[in-house]
């Protein structure tokens, strides 16, 4: 996460919302991994899935540059 901060949104690549993206995907895959009984609301998911979509378009148009 610091590298992408670092390298990618300090560098004004991408913007600074997708830092925010990154960090919440990061925290939610964190619960799943390591709070088993933990639940996460569908809500939160579909939000998250929505997030990703944009990260991943994104990034396919900063390496097409």
């Amino acid at each position: 996460r610091l590298l992408f901060d670092k390298h990618i949104v300090k560098e004004n690549l991408m913007d600074k919302v997708f830092a925010r993206y990154f960090d919440e995907a990061y925290d939610l895959r964190q619960v799943g991994d390591y709070e088993a009984l933990k639940e996460i609301a569908e809500e939160k998911v579909r939000d998250i899935i929505d997030k990703a979509g944009s990260f991943i378009s994104t990034v396919k148009e900063l390496i097409r540059k």
